[in-house]
């Protein structure tokens, strides 16, 4: 009799051994983008799909402190809640159609029209200002490219428009 309940508490540890594994294995994606993109982004992008979106950069632009390659995610000035601050780094257009990433150090609006002082950063020997209208999106993160963040970072782009409720039910 003693033995049975051995027994019968192994396969239950087991069983719960299992299971924990097979949860981890389900939730580890999950995990990882939140850890990657962060969880408020992460949350947002279901609710706004289109407002997202990832660059992989092999040097098509400059980017600060990053390595090449590396990805981008950008939140597009299409975001319903769009706003830049100081401090905040922007991927914009040049007048010559160059595109940079680089940070706002200062914010001047003259009535509806937005201008954006950008430091000098060390690919640019001064300052530059440029209008609301250059900017195609907020850099919420640079993550380099390695296997796993490249899968996790797919995953997530795929999981917005196809795993998403919210599409589903439009």
């Amino acid at each position: 009799m003693e033995g049975k309940k051995v027994n019968v508490k192994k396969e239950n540890i087991k069983k719960i051994i299992e299971f924990a594994i097979v949860l981890t294995f389900i939730f580890l994606p999950f995990i990882s983008i939140t850890n990657i993109v962060g969880m408020e982004t992460f949350l947002d992008s279901f609710e706004n799909p289109e407002s997202y979106v990832y660059i992989k950069n092999i040097n098509e632009f400059t980017v600060l402190n990053a390595k090449k390659p590396s990805y981008v995610i950008i939140q597009k000035t299409e975001h319903p809640t769009f706003h830049i601050k100081e401090s905040d780094m922007v991927l914009y257009s040049t007048l010559t159609g160059e595109i940079i990433c680089d940070k706002i150090d200062s914010v001047h609006t003259i009535g509806p029209i937005y201008k954006y002082e950008l430091r000098g950063s060390s690919f640019r020997d001064n300052s530059e200002s440029i209008y609301k209208e250059q900017i195609i999106g907020k850099v919420i993160k640079i993550v380099d490219e390695d296997i796993w963040n490249t899968l996790m970072i797919k995953t997530w782009g795929a999981t917005i428009y196809n795993l998403n409720i919210n599409s589903l039910l439009e």
